[in-house]
C-alpha cells in the first residue's frame, strides 16, 4: 500500500491489502476488496458515503425513461 496523505484512513474490511480473504469449501482464496476496490484506502467522504467504483447498487439502467405523449 502506498503512503496515506492527509485525509486517508486504511481500509478497514481488507486492513490496507486490498484483498479479502474467501473461504470456499476446496480452498482460500484472496479476492479484490468489496469496499476499497483493492487500492487498501480510502479518504474521509469514502469511508462516510463509499467508494464509487463497478457494483450492483451503483451503476445505472442504460435505457431511456423518456415518455412520449
Amino acid at each position: 500500500m502506498n503512503k496515506l496523505t492527509l485525509g486517508e484512513v486504511r481500509c478497514k474490511k481488507c486492513k490496507g491489502k486490498g484483498l479479502v480473504r474467501v473461504n470456499t469449501l476446496e480452498n482460500k482464496l484472496e479476492r479484490m476488496c468489496p469496499k476499497c476496490f483493492g487500492i487498501g484506502k480510502l479518504d474521509w467522504i469514502e469511508v462516510v458515503v463509499g467508494k464509487r467504483g463497478l457494483s450492483s447498487s451503483t451503476t445505472a439502467s442504460t435505457g431511456s425513461s423518456v415518455s412520449s405523449s
